[in-house]
């Protein structure tokens, strides 16, 4: 039986975490766009860092049979972007992740799971109000 893309995605997710990056997190985007269903951003401490991240990610997606639409760096090699089609990786330096802020343009998707979750406990939200009814 063929795995949901969520399913693969918090994978992915679980792969920047067990990897030392920080602040991770999986956005449900789906009813947002119609591009992407999930978006995963991680923040990588070194360049040392982000080639062995990078390295344990492309090994990952071939294992699973993904092959990227596209994989670049953003931002004077700052950000690192992998389009997989129906979702996407993100990983930035803190100082890219502090100055685009991808999580605000997302305000209004689900946050399936964070770093600070556990990665076998995840959780998906409808939607996050960004505020409260009177």
């Amino acid at each position: 039986m063929e795995k949901s893309v969520g399913k693969i995605a918090e994978e992915a997710l679980n792969l920047l975490i067990e990897n030392k990056c920080l602040d991770c997190g999986l956005y449900d985007l789906r009813g947002l766009n119609r591009f992407v269903d999930y978006a995963l951003i991680g923040t990588y401490t070194s360049r040392s860092h982000l080639s062995g991240v990078s390295r344990y990610l492309e090994e990952w997606l071939d294992e699973k049979g993904l092959r990227p639409l596209n994989r670049r760096p953003l931002n004077g090699e700052k950000w690192f972007y992998w389009d997989c089609g129906t979702f996407t990786v993100n990983l930035m330096d803190k100082e890219s992740r502090d100055f685009y802020r991808l999580e605000d343009l997302w305000y209004n998707a689900g946050d399936t799971q964070n770093s600070s979750s556990s990665p076998t406990e995840s959780y998906i939200s409808s939607s996050k109000s960004s505020s409260s009814s009177s």
